[in-house]
């Protein structure tokens, strides 16, 4: 719906850009705007993830699909040659999950995606990140790139998965992910050793030492002969333990998403809590604005339940403290953490860039578990954050 230059009170024009079946929701909606690109291209991108019906092949799958919008003619080209967006197949399987962003150095819109992808050893409960871009090679008979795995237990239950991309140029995009750290390192440098012959006690993350020859978590996953992966069950169970224990991760991806020669770095990990809900926004100082949020903990000794225990659900939904830190393009950090006192954000929030080093948003006042309010809690707030680096 737009509103041009008319009260929010009148009626707006309206296009419908999906139907979508109704029922159950599991991911986001968003909408991008771009206005008069090099080629003269206003447009809008819209993604979502649902039952998706797709006349070309007959038939309907829960998965994301993403429709962009010629907005200078009202029209779409989801077909051929010049085709923008694509019905489905971000990722393989049903998927949980996309962020749409676009890259203006290459033009093009893009999703990350977290399905409960079975393309990997579908018996040992991996979900897939992928990102798909739209481009010739990225219709709707094409997945996209995938960067990662996760375990999870369906499409619904997930330690982990894609949040954002981030574009640096036209040809580098940074991926933001949440993973626990589900393969031991005793495990994985046996089989680094012996598959690759690759020396680990110079020390470094895994995923870098192998990534210029594959993807050494999917390498691993695809051998039938690695041991199935111990870890907690995702619905209930006792106290919180170590293989739940999440990591929050970023690795440069090129203009199609593809991650090849590059490992994912791990920015933050906790040896005692759940951490996710991260946030990345590029300052345009040749910085990046970089947060997370903390949840529950293996010490806080409460019941892991993410769909009943009160207790237990609450702290799994509920962040305990949020934190932000500055890093460059090639991931150093160059100040932080500082731990937000009174401020935070939801999951599913983006925040804006302002100009001069400042990003803004708005969210519930006071939103950690220590002051949450449930459905009571009204009071809202806009952030804003400046960066020291600029005047």
């Amino acid at each position: 719906m737009e509103w041009d230059n008319k009260a929010l009170s009148e009626k707006p024009a309206a296009y419908v850009v999906n139907k979508i079946h109704g029922g159950g929701h599991a991911g986001a909606q968003e909408l991008i705007y771009v206005e008069d690109d090099s080629q003269g291209r206003t447009s809008y991108a819209f993604s979502v993830t649902a039952r998706v019906f797709d006349g070309s092949y007959g038939g309907s799958h829960y998965s994301a699909g993403m429709t962009v919008i010629d907005r200078d003619n009202w029209s779409l080209n989801m077909s051929g040659s010049n085709n923008r967006g694509w019905y489905w197949l971000c990722g393989y399987g049903h998927v949980l999950n996309i962020r749409a962003f676009y890259n203006p150095g290459n033009e093009k819109y893009g999703a990350i995606c977290t399905s409960d992808g079975g393309k990997y050893n579908q018996s040992r409960g991996l979900n897939t990140i992928a990102i798909k871009m739209e481009d010739t090679s990225s219709t709707s008979s094409f997945e996209g790139n995938y960067n990662y795995l996760v375990p999870s237990d369906n499409a619904f239950f997930s330690n982990g998965g894609g949040h954002t991309v981030v574009p640096v140029d036209e040809n580098t995009n940074l991926s933001l992910i949440v993973s626990p750290k589900y393969i031991d390192d005793a495990e994985m440098n046996r089989f680094l050793q012996s598959e690759y012959g690759i020396d680990t006690s110079s020390g470094g993350p895994f995923d870098k030492q192998c990534s210029d020859n594959t993807n050494c978590s999917f390498s691993y996953m695809s051998s039938s002969s690695n041991p199935t992966i111990s870890r907690q069950g995702l619905r209930s169970g006792d106290a919180l333990n170590s293989s739940s224990l999440t990591r929050i991760g970023i690795a440069k991806v090129d203009g199609n998403g593809s991650i090849e020669g590059e490992g994912f770095k791990w920015l933050v990990e906790e040896p005692d809590c759940q951490i996710s809900d991260p946030q990345l926004i590029d300052l345009k100082n040749g910085r990046y604005l970089f947060g997370y949020a903390q949840f529950q903990c293996i010490s806080d000794n409460l019941s892991y339940n993410r769909s009943s225990a009160k207790n237990g659900a609450m702290r799994m939904l509920v962040p305990k403290a949020y934190y932000v830190m500055e890093i460059d393009a090639e991931l150093n950090v160059l100040q932080g953490p500082v731990k937000l006192t009174k401020y935070g954000w939801g999951g599913l929030d983006e925040p804006v860039f302002l100009g001069n080093g400042k990003v803004a948003w708005s969210y519930i006042k006071n939103p950690t578990y220590d002051n949450y309010g449930g459905g009571k809690q009204n009071v809202w707030q806009a952030m804003i954050y400046h960066s020291n680096s600029a005047n």
